[in-house]
């Protein structure tokens, strides 16, 4: 007996070795375990779907779940004593019971019990009978009749928060829904998944859900005795165990209990979209009568097929009723919708009809029908030569035409027709989509017609919807994403491979017979037939082999062309940014250093048609980039009205020119941050106001941001930016075209508004690759509207930092301790450049032509920092930094002529400590080197201070001071507050005309400096000088 015992004790601890191993339990839990197998939990008895006793009195429900599971990752027996909840809560209080199986956390029960982590979060919704329209929010129950169970969370929550509701308090949910329903309260407040679980039990069918309760959710999990700290300890290593797919499976099992089936769904409709749907309960739709698998009017004038099972779902989400008015021909039904006698009508999302289109709830190929006799067509153009036909007003019919210019279509009135004519030998071919053509072939028992290829050309079939439904777009489109694809792929199969099949059985069943009466005909038959299905197997094996190869051979080409591309336009980037960089950069030393105004607006024309330039090389990389897919968005904290700012002032001056407004409008209810791609955006803006200015001789160009929605339990806005312009506007039939790369509009004068057509194109896809769309609104003669959507961008937590305005003076008022840089580049000018750039700063130049040159200055010379080009002759700059970084840690700057992402990747693997990308200006090359070299500022003239400037005069001085308060003052605010540019050289030239008549030369000297940056348009300078002016002003009056 003794043996036996021992290896009973020894398994028990092998057992639980296990189950610790996996929780990772400690030496105390698994004692604990050991000597407390068994543990109690108390649960409610009455609160489906999560505690409940089945119909054979048995423990039932969600928690249970998740009981078995910790018992089988814990190796603890828990038994669980479903009662009356207030007793279960009670004997816990008093330690009977060791924890509870499904419990919300209250500030009460924290006094006695300690409370896992939720493994199961159900929002809080309001509930009401189906006629009652009054109610939608929390503040329309305001003085009504709520109907909740006595002393539950529900109870204590809302007696805490909203006071003003009357409770109606029952003694249990069943009691409470009871209650709306026959009109003893107005509405119930409780959790969905228990309200969904009752109404769907007990056939409630006069309620339905109005909406969550908004910062109210139902976090439910397990709770402890408050001083069993082992076991609670236990629960919770357990249930953190709990694997995502275990956890998915124990919800997709009791998915049915969280939605109200033929009832309105708890999908997140804006409220926009709350008011429409309930302004439109009745929405009149039609269809194709005979257009089987995907819609058909069956005998009684009912929609069936794939499309009519996706209204149902549409109906079952937003509780609107759709009507559907049957039409006798495809014809009709578009008649019907065009006089609008219809709202909505299946069709494909290509159409040419004059709708707002959803997006599509099936998608197929379009495909080559012939007779039996025809091979495999890889390309409709190889059967040019023949008749073929299209079914009349279908919306992919158009798309056909476009993509095959050279073919003539015959129409047919509809699929029988087709496939009939086919059949006879009327005509060649019939293209048709998939699914509609296997359905109607096998529909029809035609035995002489195949499916011989398909066409480049596929139907996306969805919603088009009258434009004064437009709102319903967003609606359907919000439901139709919530289903997954198990859904999809039942609506699917049971509209194609159920019906085929049943035909391919009764084709059978008389095959069956034949081969019965003519045993000896049919077997000589099938052999021949099975010979002739064998040979032409083989061949399209043979064939098949033979296109696995070509696209083999094809995705090499293809790869390598990439390749190629990639490199070529690296390589241009290059070449082109070289030179760019002398050009630039030495125009950007002559702006500084010559005084002759007319010299300096020639050296201003060079310096803005290089930028120029450089903006045309950076568009066609982008655009590379982004249809090479390496192009990464790299989100950041963003104030929006100060990129909006920020790129409004990059055309004041163009705009002041033409004698434009450029206005900037914000709603107030914009959030101080948001996270989205900062540059990106501002190269669309950019893109769209400078388009705007352009094309518009009078009037104004306007910037207007709108929030449409804003998601506060999940921090998410959406957006619609706006630039309004009162231009020459766009023919309605070249909207499309403008969007399209190198495409600009018909009869647009080039060499009046010039452009490559590269800026809206690469708008768009910068629009859609941050998750939003760029669409145009264009009247002809009148102007024209770009409207961005952005739906559900992130608002960040905290807003961005304040930006630090640098001024450009402050380049030439860095002096940089002793140092030594080695200048590395085999190109003379790009040298003389970092040469001249730095050569009143106190620096010290050496140079070499390539990167082996580097090494041997390096090894002669004590060097602080190296500026090292990237591609030289000899000794290119990745090796040489490499076998100076062996032995060195000096910083290492890299010079490169590339923005491709790859190149700079790679300089961060290869140990460069920064990179400035050519053309480098004489701003970003002292920030990059200030962050290696000790440095000191030394103040310009315009920041000498105010104790140095003597006042001989004080009586003048009082005099000028009661002036500036009298006439200066408010031409001040006034400046500030708008930042106009008139208004800032009105106030610039006043002051210097009084300080002129006073003699108070530090005010002339700072008015005649604003003035230079207001001729400039120095936008930053001007914010500076204009920041500086109260404290002038208050240590001019700290003189007397």
């Amino acid at each position: 007996m003794k043996p036996l015992l021992v290896y009973l004790a020894s398994f028990v601890l092998f057992v639980t070795s296990l189950f610790s191993s996996e929780l990772n339990l400690s030496k105390d839990e698994i004692e604990w375990i050991k000597n407390n197998p068994v543990v109690k939990f108390g649960a409610d008895k009455g609160w489906p779907p999560f505690d409940f006793l089945d119909k054979n009195g048995n423990y039932a429900g969600l928690s249970s779940e998740y009981i078995k599971i910790i018992e089988k990752k814990s190796g603890l027996k828990i038994k669980v004593y479903p009662v009356v909840w207030a007793d279960a809560l009670k004997s816990a209080k008093s330690k009977e019971y060791d924890g509870l199986t499904c419990v919300v956390e209250t500030e009460d029960r924290k006094k006695y019990l300690r409370f896992s982590d939720a493994y199961l979060n159900v929002p809080m919704v309001i509930i009401n009978r189906s006629k009652n329209s009054d109610i939608k929010s929390m503040e329309d129950l305001v003085g009504k009749s709520v109907s909740i169970n006595k002393d539950s969370y529900v109870h204590e929550w809302l007696k805490s928060n909203h006071p003003k509701i009357k409770l109606h308090l029952t003694k249990s949910n069943e009691e409470s829904l009871e209650a709306v329903s026959v009109g003893k309260a107005e509405a119930y407040i409780g959790n969905l998944a228990v309200a969904t679980y009752i109404i769907n039990k007990y056939l409630i069918n006069n309620l339905k859900v109005i909406t969550k309760v908004k910062g109210f959710n139902t976090s439910i999990g397990m709770a402890v005795d408050k001083d069993n700290e082992i076991l609670f300890s236990i629960i919770q290593k357990s249930l953190k165990s709990i694997t995502t797919q275990e956890d998915q499976e124990i919800k997709s099992r009791w998915r049915r209990v969280f939605s109200l089936e033929e009832k309105s769904q708890l999908l997140e409709f804006s409220k926009k979209q709350q008011d429409w749907i309930s302004r439109h309960q009745v929405i009149e739709y039609t269809g194709d009568p005979d257009w089987l698998p995907f819609e058909a009017a069956d005998k009684d004038k009912q929609h069936i097929g794939i499309a009519a099972e996706y209204v149902k779902e549409i109906q079952k989400y937003t509780g609107i009723t759709f009507k559907y008015v049957a039409s006798s021909t495809w014809q009709e039904a578009i008649s019907k919708v065009k006089d609008a006698s219809v709202s909505m009508i299946v069709e494909t999302i290509d159409s040419k009809l004059d709708l707002q289109y959803t997006q599509a709830f099936i998608s197929n190929s379009i495909i080559i029908v012939m007779n039996d006799d025809s091979s495999y067509v890889e390309n409709l153009n190889m059967i040019a030569d023949k008749k073929i036909a299209v079914i009349k007003e279908y919306g992919y019919v158009p798309k056909l035409r476009q993509e095959y210019k050279n073919i003539v279509f015959y129409e047919v009135n509809n699929i029988q027709e087709g496939l009939s004519a086919i059949s006879t030998g009327k005509y060649d071919a019939l293209l048709c989509t998939f699914t509609l053509g296997s359905y109607m072939i096998s529909e029809m028992g035609l035995h002489n017609v195949q499916i011989v290829g398909k066409t480049m050309v596929s139907a996306d079939v969805g919603f088009g919807v009258v434009k004064e439904y437009s709102p319903l777009v967003e609606i359907i489109n919000k439901v139709l994403n919530s289903i997954d694809k198990k859904q999809k792929h039942d609506i699917l199969t049971k509209w194609t491979n159920q019906k085929y099949v049943e035909k391919v059985d009764y084709t059978l069943v008389w095959q069956l017979v034949g081969i019965f009466i003519f045993f000896i005909f049919g077997t000589l038959y099938w052999n021949r037939k099975l010979s002739v299905e064998i040979a032409k197997r083989k061949q399209a094996q043979e064939e098949l082999f033979e296109v696995n190869k070509k696209l083999e051979e094809a995705k090499d080409i293809a790869v390598n062309a990439n390749k190629a591309k990639s490199d070529f336009l690296s390589n241009m980037s290059h070449e082109i940014r070289t030179p760019m960089n002398a050009i630039l950069g030495f125009a950007e030393l002559l702006d500084k250093r010559v005084e002759d105004k007319k010299s300096k607006s020639f050296i201003k024309t060079i310096r803005s048609s290089g930028q120029t330039l450089l903006y045309l090389i950076n568009d066609i990389l982008n655009l590379s980039k982004i249809e090479s897919g390496k192009l990464e968005l790299v989100k950041s904290r963003v104030n929006i009205q100060n990129i909006c700012e920020e790129t409004i002032n990059i055309f004041k001056l163009q705009a002041k020119q033409k004698g434009l407004q450029l206005q900037l409008d914000i709603n107030k209810e914009m959030p101080k941050a948001i996270l989205i791609d900062s540059i990106r955006l501002s190269e669309i803006l950019i893109n769209l106001i400078g388009n705007a200015i352009k094309f518009t001789e009078e009037g104004y160009v306007k910037l207007v941001v709108n929030v449409d929605e804003v998601y506060e339990h999940t921090s998410k806005v959406d957006l619609t930016i706006r630039v309004e312009d009162s231009g020459i506007g766009i023919e309605k039939i070249n909207q499309d075209k403008i969007f399209n790369i190198f495409e600009q509009t018909e009869n647009q004068d080039v060499k009046k508004y010039g452009g490559t057509g590269l800026g809206l194109a690469i708008s768009r896809k910068l629009s859609k690759l941050m998750g939003g769309s760029l669409e145009v609104e264009s009247v002809l003669g009148k102007g024209s509207s770009f409207i961005i959507e952005f739906k559900s961008i992130d608002i960040a937590s905290v807003s961005d930092e304040e930006h630090v305005r640098e001024s450009e003076e402050i380049e030439e008022n860095i002096k940089f301790e002793k140092s030594v840089v080695l200048v590395v580049d085999d190109v003379q000018e790009n040298r003389d450049l970092v040469r001249e750039s730095l050569v009143e700063a106190g620096v010290e130049i050496l140079e070499a032509v390539n990167g082996k040159e580097a090494i041997e200055v390096f090894n002669r010379k004590d060097i602080d920092l190296i500026l090292m080009d990237i591609r030289m002759p000899i000794m290119d700059g990745y090796t040489a930094t490499k076998l100076i970084k062996a032995s060195s840690s000096v910083p290492i700057v890299a010079l490169t002529a590339s923005i491709m992402q790859d190149e700079l990747k790679k300089l961060e693997d290869e140990r460069f400590d920064g990179y400035l990308r050519k053309p480098v200006s004489k701003k970003a090359l002292y920030k990059e080197i200030s962050k290696f070299l000790d440095f000191k500022s030394t103040p310009s003239s315009s920041e000498k201070s105010i104790d140095d400037i003597s006042v001989d005069n004080t009586e003048n001085l009082i005099i000028f001071l009661n002036r500036v308060e009298k006439e200066i003052e408010e031409l001040y605010v006034e400046a500030l507050q708008t930042n106009d540019i008139n208004k800032i050289e009105n106030f610039a030239l006043i002051l210097k005309e009084i300080a002129s008549e006073y003699m108070i030369n530090y005010i002339i000297k700072y008015s005649e400096e604003l003035l230079e940056k207001v001729d400039s348009f120095d936008i930053t300078g001007i914010s500076l000088m204009l920041d500086k002016y109260e404290n002038i002003i208050k240590d001019l009056k700290s003189k007397l």
